[in-house]
């Protein structure tokens, strides 16, 4: 859930699927900075794991922290290859690899175009921009 949306850790107990034939579709009902719509950037991922019938876990506590340090212990426990805080790859896929506009990439992840730019834009590696470069300037050139 969370590298397909985007989510923040905590976020995914707080999230909903609005239409049950929309498995791409995700609500944030309440988290760091409120309601928010995302979508699957890579679609086939939520296919792959069924993710619109994930069943959350009953937990409670007392403030998104407490969500997202849970979150961050069950990776650990259970071996998980990455950072359960790595959104930055979500945002540069969003953006700079898919083509989504700023605007909507920032709004899928709950925050406006100058606070993802701010946030995530330093993740950028020589190799993402090496293959966006690549694939829209190169593999798009016209034989002159």
């Amino acid at each position: 859930m969370i590298a397909t949306f985007g989510l923040r850790p905590h976020e995914v107990f707080f999230c909903e699927f609005p239409n049950p034939n929309d498995p791409y579709c995700v609500d944030v009902l309440n988290g760091k900075t409120g309601y928010h719509r995302t979508r699957a950037i890579h679609p086939e991922w939520a296919d792959k794991w069924n993710l619109s019938d994930v069943k959350k876990p009953s937990v409670t506590g007392k403030t998104f922290r407490v969500y997202g340090q849970r979150v961050t212990r069950q990776f650990s426990r259970y071996k998980v290859p990455f950072h359960p805080y790595d959104r930055h790859a979500f945002a540069i896929r969003a953006s700079v690899v898919k083509g989504l506009p700023d605007s909507t990439a920032a709004a899928f992840m709950g925050h406006s175009p100058t606070v993802r730019k701010a946030t995530y834009h330093r993740w950028l590696s020589n190799s993402v921009n090496d293959a966006v470069y690549q694939k829209i300037i190169l593999d798009q050139r016209e034989d002159v």
